[in-house]
């Protein structure tokens, strides 16, 4: 990391630092604090400091999905989909991510490519895809905060 920090003039955060931010993280969202748990895991990535550069941080994959989880039940669907993105690097074949980039462009009125990437998302074996085979029957209600 020490290469990446004198790149972009990043402080350096102690590895203790670092995993009490990702256990703060993971406390905010097991208490469904969306919105307060995508800032933090947001911050995790940060101190981490590969922002930059997401398949360098491929040993975090269930960090960036709960990231990805994050932002999607606070709404806040722009960052979701940017995180897809990031995850769609470190595992290209990620079902999940094309789903839930799928879910956020269609609440943004894409319909379009909501439903391109809801049928990449199946394609790629997405347990969500089977259970729900058409984007217009997922229904997702009380995670909004």
């Amino acid at each position: 990391m020490g290469i990446f920090d004198s790149l972009f003039g990043r402080p350096r955060h102690s590895e203790f630092e670092i995993k009490v931010k990702a256990w703060t993280a993971v406390q905010a969202y097991q208490k469904k604090n969306f919105s307060f748990a995508a800032k933090l895991f947001a911050e995790y990535f940060s101190m981490k400091g590969y922002g930059f550069f997401p398949e360098l941080d491929a040993d975090d994959y269930r960090m960036y999905f709960n990231l990805m989880l994050s932002q999607f039940y606070a709404q806040m669907y722009e960052d979701t989909i940017a995180t897809c993105k990031k995850i769609q690097i470190i595992k290209p074949h990620s079902g999940d991510s094309f789903a839930f980039q799928a879910l956020s462009e269609k609440a943004l009125g894409n319909i379009v490519e909501a439903n391109k990437l809801w049928t990449r998302a199946s394609i790629n074996g997405c347990e969500l895809t089977e259970h729900f085979p058409d984007i217009d029957d997922v229904v997702m209600v009380g995670y909004n905060n």
